[in-house]
């Protein structure tokens, strides 16, 4: 399966800096890339909530059927 142009697993790594100020963070419902609201290029309302996302793309096939992503 190949997501975002990887077309092989990779390990990820993640550096926590306790010194950082914590942000909220949300998840694009497309591809759950992780988010900080104030930065996502794109926001969509749905039911009574916002949802994040990381581009324009994830955010135009969420409009399009987003009861295929969103958890009831």
């Amino acid at each position: 399966m190949s997501r975002h142009n990887v077309s092989q697993l990779i390990t990820l790594f993640e550096i926590h800096d306790p010194q950082r100020a914590t942000v909220p963070e949300e998840f694009d419902q497309v591809c759950r890339m992780r988010l900080e609201p104030e930065s996502a290029p794109a926001r969509l309302p749905y039911g009574e909530r916002l949802y994040y996302f990381c581009s324009f793309n994830c955010a135009q096939k969420f409009a399009r059927s987003p009861e295929n992503y969103v958890k009831s």
